[in-house]
């Protein structure tokens, strides 16, 4: 096997230390370049959380005025029950007064007469 000249495989090892600094350097840029990807990544990750916990508590809140509503409604729906049950006693009495009436109504001549 034949041996290089001393030049030569001096130049042959400074071609391989600008070929690999070439490779470092190119790796070095694209190290820089996925790192600031991931810094954009990890940004939008943190206002994802953000808006997540935002909308939580949105909707935390809507369950509780949703709640409150619906304890609301229960309770007018029982009043408007309450109401209509007192209509409803109301009409027959009013319907018995009037019957009362009338039957008074029809004494009244022999009321009269006395």
């Amino acid at each position: 096997m034949k041996r290089k000249s001393p030049s030569k495989e001096l130049e042959d090892l400074r071609q391989n230390r600008l070929n690999y600094d070439h490779k470092a350097e190119v790796l070095n840029s694209e190290i820089r370049a996925v790192t600031g990807a991931n810094q954009l990544v990890e940004k939008q990750i943190s206002s994802f959380k953000e808006e997540v916990t935002s909308l939580r508590e949105r909707a935390k809140s809507s369950k509780e005025t949703i709640a409150k509503l619906t304890e609301e409604r229960l309770k007018t729906e029982q009043h408007c029950a309450r109401l209509r049950a007192q209509e409803r006693e109301k009409s027959v009495e009013r319907e018995n007064l009037g019957r009362e009436l009338a039957r008074l109504e029809e004494r009244k001549p022999i009321y009269k007469r006395v």
